[in-house]
C-alpha cells in the first residue's frame, strides 16, 4: 500500500487525489468559484483571497485539497507555483518566518541571510527572504495555501499583518486561500489590517444522504465491499438517519467514525464511540478559551435548552455587562449560537454533542431511530422526550420561547414534526 492510497484524515493533500474527489461530499460549487478565481489570479493582474471557514472537522482542508487539485490540472507549472505551508501553523510567527516556509514549500535550500542577520536584523532578513521569493517565482503566480490563518495572524501581530499586506498589495503576485476555524477579531475589527480584504466561504453540515454517501465511499476506498452496501441498504437507513441526527453532519467526525465501524449491527456502540472521539477532539480547543469563557461553556454545556444573558451571569457569579460580550466572542468563534426572539436573546452550545451525557444521548438516539422509522408512532410513544416534543410543538406558535426550552436535537425532531405536518 502506498502511503497516498491511505486516507489522511489530519492532512487530505497526502491522500491521492482520485481518492479525494471520490470522498468528496463538500459543496462543489464553492469549489468551482474558488478555482475560477485562482485561474483568473494568473491570467490577470486582479488577485484574490479567500478564507474558508468552519469548524473542525466540517471539511476545510478536504475542500482546499481538492481546490488545490483542480487548480494544478487547470494551469501550467509555469504560470503557477504552489505553497502549501505546513498544516501546523506554530513555526509562522513573522513575515521572515512565513517567506521561509514559502521557500521551502517552493523547494528552494538557498539561505537568504547568514544566521546572524536573523538575530541581529530580523527587517534585513525578512527583507531579503522577500526578495529570493520574487526571485524563484520568476515571473509566476503563486498561490499560497495557509491552514489556521487566524493563528498566523495573531502571532503576526498588527505591525506583521501590516507588512504581509503591503506585501500582497504591492508585489500583486500572490493569491491566498486559508482555512480558518473562526472569524477572529483580525478579519472582524474595522481597524485590524486585514478587514474585509478576504472572502470569507463558511461551510455547512452535509445532510443524511451526504453522509450515507461519504461512509460507502470510505468503505469502498478501504476496501470494504460488505459494509459499503450496507450502508447504502434499506434495512440501516434508520440507524445511519438516527445517527446523523445526533452527531450531526461533519464530514471529518464520519471519516474518524468509520475507522473503527466493521458492522452496522450494533448501532448504541457506534453512538458510544463516537462521543468518545468528539470528547477528544474538542479538548484541545477547550483549552484555548479563557478561564472565564470556559467557565460560561462549561455552564451552557450543562443546560438543556437555550438561556438568556441574565440567566448565563447569575449562573456563573459574572455581571451581565462582562457576560454579553464574552457570548459574543464566543458566537463568533462558532462555539455558540444566539437566537432572537423579539428584544430578547438566547444562548446555547452550537455543538449539541459537547458534553452531551451519554444516557441521554443513548435516550435519544434510540427514539430517533423510531422517529426514522415511524413517525406517528414515535409522536405517541410514551417517552420524556416525545412527551416534550409534543408540548412545545403545541405551544410554539404562541410563544418561541416554549420550543428554546426544548434540548437542540430535540428542537431539530421538533422542526421535521412541524415540516411534515405542514406537508399534509
Amino acid at each position: 500500500m502506498k502511503a497516498s492510497d491511505h486516507i489522511w484524515q489530519s492532512s487530505p493533500r497526502r491522500t491521492a487525489p482520485e481518492i479525494l474527489v471520490k470522498t468528496f461530499v463538500g459543496d462543489v460549487t464553492l469549489v468551482d468559484r474558488l478555482v475560477d478565481q485562482i485561474v483568473q489570479s494568473v491570467q490577470t493582474p486582479n488577485k484574490h483571497y479567500n478564507v474558508i471557514a468552519g469548524g473542525s472537522g466540517i471539511g476545510k482542508s478536504h475542500t482546499l485539497a481538492m481546490v488545490v487539485g483542480r487548480v494544478r490540472k487547470a494551469v501550467a507549472d509555469t504560470d503557477l507555483a504552489v505553497a502549501w505551508l505546513p498544516d501546523d501553523p506554530s513555526g509562522l510567527g513573522s513575515e521572515l518566518h512565513l517567506f521561509e516556509a514559502i521557500l521551502d514549500a517552493l523547494g528552494d535550500g538557498e539561505r537568504v541571510s547568514p544566521g546572524g542577520a536573523r538575530e541581529g536584523d530580523r527587517e534585513v532578513a525578512a527583507t531579503a527572504a522577500r526578495s529570493r521569493v520574487l526571485e524563484v517565482l520568476g515571473g509566476r503566480t503563486l498561490l499560497l495555501c495557509v491552514e489556521e490563518l487566524d493563528q498566523v495572524l495573531e502571532a503576526f501581530g498588527e505591525a506583521g499583518q501590516r507588512g504581509l499586506r503591503a506585501f500582497l498589495q504591492e508585489e500583486r503576485c500572490c493569491a491566498v486561500l486559508g482555512t480558518v476555524a473562526e472569524l477572529t477579531p483580525d478579519f472582524t475589527d474595522q481597524s485590524r489590517p486585514f478587514f474585509g480584504f478576504f472572502g470569507v466561504h463558511r461551510l455547512e453540515e452535509v445532510d443524511a444522504k451526504a453522509t450515507i454517501r461519504l461512509l460507502a465511499a470510505h468503505a469502498r476506498a478501504r476496501g470494504d465491499s460488505e459494509l459499503a452496501a450496507a450502508v447504502k441498504s434499506a434495512d440501516h437507513r434508520s440507524v445511519l438517519s438516527a445517527l446523523h441526527h445526533v452527531l450531526g453532519g461533519l464530514p471529518g467526525r464520519w471519516v474518524d467514525l468509520v475507522r473503527g465501524v466493521d458492522d452496522l449491527s450494533e448501532p448504541d456502540r457506534i453512538l458510544l464511540r463516537a462521543l468518545d472521539v468528539h470528547e477528544r477532539w474538542t479538548r484541545a480547543a477547550f483549552e484555548r478559551c479563557s478561564t472565564q469563557q470556559r467557565l460560561i461553556l462549561h455552564w451552557l454545556s450543562g443546560q438543556r435548552g437555550a438561556m438568556q444573558v441574565k440567566h448565563v451571569a447569575r449562573a456563573c457569579s459574572i455581571s451581565e455587562q462582562t457576560v454579553s460580550p464574552q457570548l459574543r466572542y464566543l458566537r463568533d468563534a462558532g462555539w455558540v449560537s444566539a437566537t432572537r426572539v423579539g428584544r430578547e436573546t438566547w444562548y446555547e452550545m452550537r455543538d449539541p454533542l459537547h458534553a452531551l451525557d451519554c444516557d441521554y444521548a443513548l435516550e435519544l438516539f434510540r427514539y430517533s431511530r423510531l422517529w426514522f422509522i415511524d413517525r406517528d408512532a414515535a409522536l405517541t410513544e410514551a417517552s420524556p422526550i416525545a412527551a416534550r416534543i409534543a408540548a412545545a410543538a403545541e405551544h410554539h406558535a404562541e410563544d418561541p420561547r416554549h420550543a428554546l426550552a426544548l434540548p437542540l436535537l430535540e428542537r431539530r425532531l421538533m422542526a421535521a414534526w412541524t415540516r411534515q405536518a405542514l406537508e399534509r
